[in-house]
């Protein structure tokens, strides 16, 4: 199943010029993202499994025979992910701005690991490695439109709850990083603001699970971090989020914090978060005005005992010229003296 999202190389020429019936080629008339994209190939799959393959990335040999083995002899598992080979324009090894290699320093690949990952720190599974199977896509439901570049994150979430994720540590699948930041994962400002507010938004997904999973999830943490659980989940979820370092853990915790403020306890520790989190930086940046001024002050201070160092070594100039000179006049006449005597013996 290819879909092709308004691309402008040519791609569909390129796809239609295979003559192969098991070929399904769907083109947008105008770009919708990648989400839209992959709901409508999913809808025309008709296979078990369902490999992710991105544009710009490319299988490597026996990726497809490698995972379909894995699910046939792990027939509880709802996906298995790859490592990817991290490859240039040309093809050629090189660098990502992204270590996948991360999610193989989790403890182990179960529920409760995936979940503290993706709520604590985010990503690490790459889309294009993924295998997943089709009846734990038809669980999770679709990806969301409005979601940009976390729009994988929140279809693992939703996995991870739901179905077992394996990940094997061989390189399966070629990740192209482009020129100039040209991905849409590259860390550019725009895909930096998005992610943030994507990722509160996705943590809005541990709301809707089980209290038995987000206790099995969380039990750990909730005992080390000293928060209460004697709330509902809701509650102690928004209270763990702030522990997080991320701007969207604590946007996500204040929203879930005044949605759910009811009580009058409730909206008094919402008051409370609500004035001690600088979730929009408002605090930071009026440290950072306020530095600004100070060093501001320090710079004209400077520049007032530099002006003034001029000043005073023009003056010293000034008085070693006006020494020299006379030293040079006093020289001079004893000079003539003696020239007139010489002359006139």
């Amino acid at each position: 199943m290819v879909t092709d999202d308004a691309s402008s190389d040519g791609s569909p020429n390129v796809i239609r010029s295979f003559k192969d019936q098991r070929i399904s080629l769907k083109v947008f008339p105008t770009n919708l993202g990648i989400s839209t994209a992959m709901n409508a190939t999913l809808a025309r799959a008709r296979g078990e499994f369902m490999a992710i393959l991105n544009s710009d990335d490319y299988a490597l040999p026996n990726r497809l025979e490698r995972q379909v083995a894995f699910l046939d002899t792990h027939p509880n598992a709802g996906a298995v992910f790859a490592m990817p080979k991290i490859v240039d324009e040309t093809g050629a090894s090189t660098a990502g701005f992204f270590d996948f290699r991360l999610a193989l320093t989790l403890p182990d690949f179960s529920r409760r690991s995936w979940l503290r990952q993706f709520f604590f720190a985010g990503n690490v599974l790459c889309a294009p490695t993924a295998m997943i199977r089709r009846s734990a896509y038809a669980a999770c439901g679709e990806y969301d439109p409005r979601l940009t570049n976390l729009q994988d994150l929140d279809m693992w979430v939703r996995l991870a709850a739901r179905a077992p994720i394996y990940l094997m540590n061989d390189e399966l699948t070629a990740f192209r990083i482009r020129r100039d930041n040209q991905n849409v994962s590259a860390p550019r400002s725009d895909t930096e603001l998005r992610s943030q507010f994507e990722w509160a938004q996705i943590l809005r997904r541990f709301r809707a699970m089980p209290a038995q999973v987000l206790e099995e999830t969380f039990a750990q943490d909730l005992v080390e971090r000293k928060i209460e659980v004697n709330t509902v989940p809701d509650i102690w979820l928004a209270e763990l989020a702030l522990t997080g370092p991320h701007p969207a853990q604590r946007l996500f915790a204040l929203e879930t914090l005044f949605e759910t403020a009811h009580s009058n306890e409730e909206i008094r520790r919402l008051r409370y978060r609500l004035g001690t989190i600088d979730v929009f930086g408002i605090q930071e940046a009026r440290r950072r005005e306020a530095r600004i001024g100070q060093l501001d002050g320090e710079l004209t201070a400077a520049n007032a005992k530099l002006d003034a160092m001029e000043l005073r070594t023009r003056d010293l100039q000034e008085s070693l010229q006006r020494l020299t000179n006379s030293r040079s006049w006093r020289l001079t006449a004893p000079l003539r003296a003696l020239s007139g005597t010489l002359k006139r013996g």
